[in-house]
């Protein structure tokens, strides 16, 4: 997400660093993982809190630099329908609203269960 609009940040890389340090992902790993994307495959979480979170997560770093990039939107439907969200838009635009009002993503979930 960090850089589906082609450029990272200060703001973005920071929060990207904070979240693999949650991940316990090292700095030079994150900067391996940034030099080998394409070698990269994604899995799908099966715990849906965890699969939840890392939405919420993909959310945030599409917004936290208040300039939201067609491609992260995009990056994000793509993960919403790998995640088997039904009604992707909607998904996202609440999604959005909560990371603003500063819901934790266990909050944001339990909020938007229904439409999950």
């Amino acid at each position: 997400m960090a850089i589906a609009d082609g450029q990272l940040d200060p703001v973005e890389y920071n929060l990207l660093k904070k979240l693999a340090r949650k991940y316990h992902i090292t700095e030079e790993e994150l900067e391996n993982i940034q030099e080998n994307l394409s070698d990269i495959e994604f899995e799908v979480p099966e715990d849906d809190s965890k699969k939840f979170e890392q939405f919420y997560e993909l959310i945030h770093m599409m917004i936290i630099d208040d300039d939201i990039h067609p491609d992260e939107v995009n990056l994000c439907v793509i993960f919403a329908r790998k995640f088997r969200y039904p009604n992707v838009r909607e998904v996202i635009r609440a999604t959005t609203e909560y990371i603003k009002k500063g819901l934790s993503p266990e909050r944001t979930k339990n909020r938007l269960d229904w439409l999950l």
